[in-house]
């Protein structure tokens, strides 16, 4: 398992900055698992829409 000891905002600022650039360098992608459709059909409750009245 990965971890590391970050100690201050700082270094967390710039650790996150380091990943954001590398990511953005690789135009890295997001892999949805569902719809959009299914999306709110799960989370309706949380979420409701307009039309549900």
């Amino acid at each position: 398992m990965y971890s590391q000891c970050l100690d201050s905002q700082e270094k967390i600022a710039a650790e996150v900055a380091a990943w954001e650039s590398q990511r953005n360098a690789l135009k890295a992608r997001i892999h949805w698992t569902f719809t959009l459709a299914a999306a709110r059909q799960k989370l309706r409750k949380l979420y409701p829409s307009n039309e549900d009245g």
